[in-house]
């Protein structure tokens, strides 16, 4: 069951407190990519599934130089931050900007970590940068009427301001020009934070449902397939099903699999 999974490489018991501890290369990503493995898991043997949280370093290693663009040569060893869930990665090449950032957001997404890339013969610049202060004050009041804004992370060292929605999928469309302004007014380098809020994605769901229908057992969260299935007691027409789950969309850009706990049931071996 568990050793197809991607990253997966070891697995460990507690027989006291009935709990087996799950050993991934990358366990940030893990953690929401079969996050329905994990509970089928625990359904099945009725211990409580938990992922040991440190990444693994040589994982990480060999992740950022086979994401390095081909154009580019890695200098060196990858110096990793643990602190700053951080790979910096000195190259030789020449490639475009939109290049470097694809492969930043690939690492992203397959490791949980930030990814920098520093050209040969440069530093990170600081001249012409805002206070990193100034810069959040400022990232906060432009995006202060939306509603799904609500935090900004910073890393000084690299200048890297990640801004983050609840829905950043529909954030990306709707302000990828505040995005781009941002990154004229601040002299930071200003992203958009790739990870979705799991708590938040929950609750649009929850708030869509009619009176008398609630969310039953956990979630599942599919990053990959931008997916939330939830499972709810009671019954809902087809019709009711298709508004909420377009309604879910307009608001998150998330696909919603709604099911029933009648569904559930049926679906369950004999």
């Amino acid at each position: 069951m568990l050793n197809g999974l991607a990253g997966y490489y070891k697995a460990g018991g507690d027989a006291a407190t009935t709990t087996l501890l799950l050993r991934f290369y990358f366990p940030l990503v893990a953690q929401t990519r079969y996050a329905d493995v994990f509970a089928e898991l625990e359904a099945r043997t009725g211990w409580k599934v938990r992922l040991h949280q440190t990444t693994h370093q040589q994982a990480l290693i060999e992740m950022a130089r086979r994401l390095l663009p081909s154009d580019l040569t890695c200098d060196g060893v990858p110096s990793l931050h643990q602190d700053q869930q951080l790979v910096i990665v000195n190259y030789s090449g020449h490639t475009s900007p939109k290049v470097l950032q694809d492969a930043q957001q690939q690492f992203l997404a397959e490791t949980g970590w930030h990814l920098h890339l520093i050209a040969p013969g440069k530093k990170t610049a600081t001249s012409g940068r805002l206070l990193q202060g100034d810069a959040i004050a400022l990232i906060r009041e432009t995006f202060a009427e939306a509603p799904d804004f609500y935090r900004v992370g910073a890393d000084a060292n690299t200048g890297i301001l990640w801004v983050h929605f609840h829905f950043p999928d529909k954030a990306k469309e709707h302000y990828a020009q505040q995005i781009a302004d941002l990154t004229s007014q601040t002299g930071w380098k200003v992203y958009l934070y790739p990870y979705v809020h799991q708590k938040a994605l929950i609750e649009a769901a929850r708030r869509l449902l009619p009176a008398g229908i609630s969310l039953h057992g956990k979630a599942s969260l599919y990053q990959d397939s931008r997916t939330l299935t939830l499972t709810c007691t009671g019954s809902l027409s087809a019709e009711e099903k298709q508004n909420i789950q377009q309604q879910f969309f307009t608001e998150t850009y998330w696909m919603l699999d709604l099911r029933t706990s009648v569904e559930e049931i049926s679906l369950a071996p004999e």
